[in-house]
């Protein structure tokens, strides 16, 4: 089923009734920074999206660097982007929330965490639906205390997703998924993103929310029959 996405203008409702979504994500140093907000109404769960008014402003702060995010709309769903130079592990980027009217929120930090590189999967790796021994393997370096995301994403299988809490350098995905979950394609590419998040700082002044900064890093693979 699907659920209907609905907007409201900034000035309906105090900051206290917002919830916050602020990430930062870099794919290592020399790619840059990319801001992201979306501020919603109701919980994490919410489909209802906030909407900006004259008066009501979004600021990041990092380095040396401050930039108004700019709004990005797909219907009612409202979002704010922004690009930064700054992507070293450490940088912090700071939320300004500013309003006018209602309360302010200035304060919410997002850190980039340490950096990665993937040793695997290599490129040209096949996994073969098969082979009953197959299996997809995703190893990095630099392991740390952050929570690590996974995600395998393509066309002949559904949608892969596993969580890390305890960051080992490793994960493995027995071949045998790519085989109980196979759509109608017969063979796809499929693109392997590792994330690793750090937990940040939530400005008091907003109800509820999400900081984290992140490190992507992405691998493509084939998967055959």
């Amino acid at each position: 089923l699907s659920v209907a996405c609905t907007d409201v203008k900034s000035s309906s409702i105090n900051t206290d009734g917002i919830y916050l979504n602020y990430s930062v994500s870099t794919e290592g140093e020399g790619t840059g920074t990319t801001a992201n907000v979306l501020l919603r109404v109701g919980g994490f769960t919410s489909t209802t999206y906030v909407d900006l008014e004259e008066g009501d402003h979004l600021y990041v702060d990092a380095l040396d660097e401050n930039k108004e995010l700019s709004h990005q709309g797909l219907g009612v769903m409202h979002s704010y982007l922004g690009e930064f130079d700054a992507d070293t592990v450490g940088a912090e980027f700071t939320l300004n929330f500013e309003r006018s009217n209602l309360d302010s929120a200035p304060n919410s930090v997002a850190t980039l965490p340490l950096g990665f590189t993937l040793s695997a999967p290599q490129a040209g790796t096949i996994i073969s639906r098969s082979d009953d021994t197959a299996e997809l393997v995703i190893s990095w370096d630099n392991e740390g205390a952050d929570t690590m995301y996974i995600e395998v994403e393509g066309s002949c299988f559904n949608y892969y997703v596993a969580e890390e809490s305890s960051d080992s350098g490793t994960h493995s995905i027995p071949g045998s998924y790519f085989s109980e979950n196979e759509t109608e394609s017969n063979s796809c590419e499929a693109t392997v993103t590792v994330e690793r998040r750090k937990v940040g700082v939530l400005d008091p002044n907003f109800g509820e929310g999400e900081v984290f900064g992140s490190q992507l890093r992405t691998a493509t693979v084939q998967i055959d029959q």
